[in-house]
């Protein structure tokens, strides 16, 4: 039996160095096995705090490039708005001024409105009388100053890019008047041919605004085409082609409008060298709408021996032309 258990252990070691023969390396002791074990644990464990700490670095200098990049992008946008808006104020131009009465005072709450084109821009007078209209294309702008109570004032100024345009305003007080309506208003009233020169058939084209101060009797000078005309005998001056003409802006009085047509007594005004409207009467201005005027039923006309003409409430052009000869007779 022992030379049997020695035979089996000697097998056993021929075995083992059969297999250390084919590892080309002897067999280490299972203590230096887990030696070993431990080593490379420690050792991964290093890599591992390393690689955090790389990593860490990594993220830092991303946060710190995302930030420098968010710094000159800010940097940049700010230059970019400041060039911009020197560029803007180089292509565009400013208009300002100061408003007062006619006692010198000045004059807040005035709304200034300038128009020009299709543009159009509004400002408030300040407390101190000032205002300003900014970032205007160059051009030829109209400049209107507007206050209840008062008259509207208007200017035109050249805006010029990259300049100040200054326009001041004096606001004169409203033109006030009182119109009597009748219930039964005449074709004609017997007012009209005793102070008018001529009845005119026209086109208002435009309105015009001047640099010179309001008219002082609360007229608007328009621009006309001159259709037809009535004259009474006394005068013989012609009139045809386009003229110009102011006209009453009173509340009671119809608005007139560019490229509508017109019937309105007119009186000749050699300091105005135009002709005007005068005082509001009841059909001062009479609107015609495709060559028919609407008049409201009433008497023919209110003059001695009127023509037998029944007054219907519209009018043709010829036909009203036919009444206002007979008043001027």
């Amino acid at each position: 039996m022992r030379e049997g258990k020695s035979s089996s252990a000697s097998d056993d070691a021929v075995h083992v160095q059969e297999f250390e023969r084919s590892q080309k390396r002897p067999l280490q002791p299972a203590v230096l096995v887990r030696r070993h074990s431990k080593r490379n644990r420690r050792i991964s464990s290093v890599m591992v705090r390393a690689w955090s700490v790389s990593q860490r670095a990594r993220d830092s200098h991303q946060e710190t490039s995302l930030t420098r990049l968010s710094f000159v992008g800010g940097v940049v946008a700010v230059l970019l708005a400041m060039f911009g808006s020197a560029a803007v104020a180089q292509s565009t131009g400013r208009i300002s001024g100061r408003v007062v009465d006619e006692s010198g005072a000045v004059l807040p709450g005035v709304t200034i409105t300038a128009n020009a084109g299709d543009q159009r821009s509004t400002s408030i007078v300040l407390s101190d009388g000032t205002f300003a209209v900014t970032d205007q294309r160059p051009g030829l702008y109209t400049l209107a100053a507007a206050l209840d109570g008062f008259r509207t004032e208007r200017r035109r100024v050249d805006v010029k890019a990259g300049e100040t345009s200054i326009v001041d305003f004096r606001m004169r007080a409203g033109c006030f008047e009182t119109v009597t309506i009748s219930s039964h208003p005449p074709v004609v009233d017997s007012r009209l041919p005793a102070r008018s020169d001529l009845v005119a058939y026209l086109r208002i084209e435009e309105r015009i605004d001047e640099d010179s101060p309001s008219d002082p009797d609360c007229r608007v000078r328009h621009r006309v085409t001159v259709l037809r005309t009535l004259s009474r005998p006394s005068y013989s001056k012609p009139v045809s082609g386009t003229a110009d003409v102011f006209l009453n802006a009173s509340p009671s009085s119809p608005s007139v409008q560019s490229g509508k047509e017109y019937i309105i007594w007119l009186t000749w005004r050699a300091a105005k060298n135009a002709f005007d409207s005068g005082d509001n009467v009841e059909g001062l201005v009479r609107p015609v709408e495709q060559g028919q005027v609407k008049i409201p039923r009433g008497p023919c006309v209110d003059i001695p021996k009127p023509p037998p003409d029944y007054c219907p409430d519209t009018y043709s052009v010829d036909a009203l032309f036919r009444i206002f000869e007979a008043a001027f007779r």
